[in-house]
């Protein structure tokens, strides 16, 4: 039989407690350096995008919107009575 001192059952509890509160905290941390390893592997790993071709013919539709020449008329609003404001 192994007879432990009196105090190592308590630090124990702590040391899990520490533990328990440590991985939370470095969580970010740990995505963090998954984001970026993935990363790398997507610029170092993966084979280049192939580009698209560009477009052989201009768009039909024009690339600034033309304003109107007339402004948009909205109805008059009615009175409880029905006589126009």
């Amino acid at each position: 039989m192994i007879l432990l001192p009196a105090g190592v059952a308590p630090v124990r509890r702590q040391a899990l407690l520490m533990y328990a509160l440590i991985i939370p905290a470095l969580l970010p941390f740990i995505l963090l350096g998954a984001v970026m390893g993935l990363s790398w592997w997507e610029d170092h790993m993966l084979p280049p995008a192939r580009h698209v071709e560009a477009l052989s013919e201009a768009p039909q539709t024009p690339s600034v919107p033309v304003p109107d020449t007339q402004p948009a008329a909205f109805p008059r609003p009615l009175t409880t009575s029905g006589v126009v404001l």
